[in-house]
């Protein structure tokens, strides 16, 4: 591994690359979440060993704060270029300022998912059947994987760069990202796909396993419930939906000021929901990273009169 040099490729290189690419995948295509990439037009980083032979190939895309790495090839498996490709990837990712990396590998895929994992990324998402949807793409990948698995999911793992692992101090941080003089800029958040999973994550966490169904007050309300149902795998439903109203129902109730949170008709007194309103602009102060990014406001059994 000590004689790998890591590089971006040049057009020297490209017949040795879209060899390595044809290797894995066929032809240099393949599909990630719905996307289809052209392998021989992205960025790419080339391992050379002391003699000058491209021994692997890692291409990227950068998109606001991300790096993604769509594809990692090694002519030979365990001899360093992964490893090194990677590493030189997470390295120039820092050096342009980026927050996070990621990548996406198939259900089948588990000495990758070690791989990733033993270099500090983490499974962030599991999309079931979207090998089967990337078939419509690209019908040559194959039903069965490694170990005869069958191939059918996708995960996303990522690695964020600012060292931010713990959910409630990435939440956190994503919030003060957007906002000003105490006041939280909520579109602004929700319209930044990264700070939004970690405000919504920092924010559904504790209640995990803990509720039926979300719901929001408000439009933007309405916005994060929805963000906050698909992170619980919940139910959506509209505070006026006759749902909210059903005995023993545990609601999330995502209120972003605060001020309607028990204004709302279905969750008066006489209404026999458990309810949790969070206040979400409520931010904490700027020394204590231990408090969470949303603040518990009102947590309790509303069992209504009789």
């Amino acid at each position: 591994m000590g004689d790998l040099t890591v590089r971006a490729a040049t057009a020297h290189d490209r017949d040795r690359v879209t060899e390595l690419f044809r290797a894995s995948w066929g032809r240099p295509f393949v599909v990630g979440h719905g996307v289809g990439y052209d392998l021989t037009k992205l960025p790419t980083l080339v391992a050379v060993d002391a003699g000058g032979t491209v021994t692997g190939a890692l291409t990227y895309t950068v998109d606001r704060s991300a790096m993604q790495v769509v594809s990692i090839e090694a002519a030979t498996p365990g001899a360093g270029a992964g490893g090194a490709l990677l590493s030189t990837a997470i390295g120039h990712a820092r050096a342009l300022g980026l927050r996070r990396l990621w990548l996406v590998t198939t259900n089948d895929n588990l000495d990758a998912v070690r791989f990733y994992q033993r270099r500090g990324l983490r499974i962030t998402r599991v999309a079931p059947g979207a090998v089967d949807q990337a078939r419509r793409l690209k019908p040559t990948i194959p039903t069965t994987g490694a170990y005869g698995i069958p191939m059918r999911d996708e995960l996303t793992m990522e690695l964020r760069l600012a060292g931010e692992v713990d959910v409630r101090r990435a939440g956190r941080a994503a919030v003060l990202r957007h906002a000003a003089g105490g006041e939280l800029a909520l579109w602004s958040l929700l319209g930044d796909p990264v700070d939004a999973v970690d405000a919504v994550r920092a924010l559904t966490m504790p209640h995990l396993g803990r509720v039926d169904a979300a719901t929001g007050y408000g439009e933007a309300g309405m916005a994060l419930a929805a963000l906050a149902a698909r992170e619980l795998e919940v139910a959506l439903v509209r505070p006026e939906s006759p749902a909210t109203g059903v005995p023993g129902l545990r609601l999330l109730l995502v209120d972003p000021g605060g001020s309607g949170a028990m204004a709302m008709p279905q969750l008066d007194a006489t209404a026999p929901v458990t309810a949790v309103a969070l206040l979400v602009d409520g931010l904490p102060a700027a020394d204590d990273g231990a408090v969470p990014v949303t603040a518990l406001v009102h947590h309790a059994e509303l069992t209504g009169a009789g």
